[in-house]
């Protein structure tokens, strides 16, 4: 049987996570959520982030992530934007500021909260089905919505339609030979669409996510000492999270063998201090705003299209 491994202290098998989705799915729907609406995660880099995302699509609805670490006046545009019927918070996330709950009081109309999931979740959903659901959705209904960096003004939300992922991650499988074998860190920040890949990727065939907790991603060096522990395998970057899994190295990674680097410029610089620490790696050069969902090109040696 695969595990997904969030925690080094502890597994949880895919019927685990299948069971806690079905009562966030079956407790958002007993609020009133339907096909369609967006429901938001007040998020942490930890287990409920996985179950509370596929409880929400389990559900027929589109998920939001906001994150804890965004200024409250980023935080207000994205519900602003989002406009959510419900919202979910994950304890280690911490409480929402007074001008966030104020503005959710004065301007949003929920129809459900779930608040402070942890990673052994009892109480807030004892009584509530694990049962799945059954909700159909079809490939042009909403499941995320996503939101540009902001750059250029106010982040603009970009909703991503059930079918560009149907599309995407087939295409993954095959063109990178990936399988259930792999071992996939969750490394991509939280309110990023590319968060997307680290969850589903693996979740479509079968293997293995593994979450580091905050110590192991901003402690210098320990990153590198992480993977090597966890025998990853396959990883999601930006050029700046590269920049920091080389940075003080404490441990080489034999195992890994592909990083997907995205979001911003790859340089020779990066690319030379990854293969330093990853003899057998091979460096995927992938191109996409968050408008495109997933991604429209790649450079790994030759170059590749893929349009979604």
């Amino acid at each position: 049987m695969h595990f997904l491994t969030f925690l080094p202290v502890r597994s949880y098998s895919y019927a685990e996570v299948d069971a806690r989705s079905n009562q966030v799915a079956n407790f958002l729907i007993g609020k009133g959520i339907s096909r369609g609406d967006v429901v938001a995660i007040f998020a942490h880099r930890s287990t409920p982030i996985v179950y509370a995302i596929l409880g929400i699509l389990k559900a027929g609805a589109a998920f939001t992530v906001i994150d804890p670490a965004y200024p409250p006046e980023r935080q207000i545009v994205y519900l602003r934007v989002a406009q959510p019927k419900a919202l979910i918070t994950i304890k280690k996330a911490g409480a929402l500021v007074a001008d966030v709950i104020k503005y959710i009081d004065e301007s949003l109309t929920l129809c459900g909260f779930l608040s402070d999931l942890t990673e052994d979740e009892t109480a807030l959903l004892d009584g509530v089905s694990a049962e799945n659901p059954d909700i159909e959705v079809g490939p042009d209904d909403i499941g995320t919505l996503s939101f540009t960096s902001g750059s250029t003004g106010i982040p603009k939300g970009v909703r991503g339609r059930h079918i560009s992922y149907t599309h995407f991650y087939p295409w993954m499988m095959k063109e990178f030979d990936l399988s259930e074998a792999d071992r996939f860190s969750l490394l991509s920040g939280i309110a990023h669409d590319p968060i997307q890949r680290d969850i589903f990727t693996p979740f479509f065939m079968g293997a293995s996510i593994h979450i580091p907790d905050y110590e192991d991603i901003h402690s210098p060096g320990r990153l590198s000492e992480w993977m090597a522990q966890q025998g990853i395998t396959v990883t999601h970057l930006t050029p700046a999270m590269g920049q920091l899994l080389a940075a003080n190295a404490m441990a080489k990674m034999p195992g890994l063998k592909m990083a997907l680097l995205v979001g911003d410029i790859l340089t020779k610089r990066d690319v030379m201090r990854l293969q330093a620490l990853a003899p057998n790696i091979k460096i995927v050069n992938m191109y996409g705003t968050t408008e495109t969902q997933r991604a429209v090109r790649y450079e790994n040696g030759r170059l590749g299209f893929w349009g979604v």
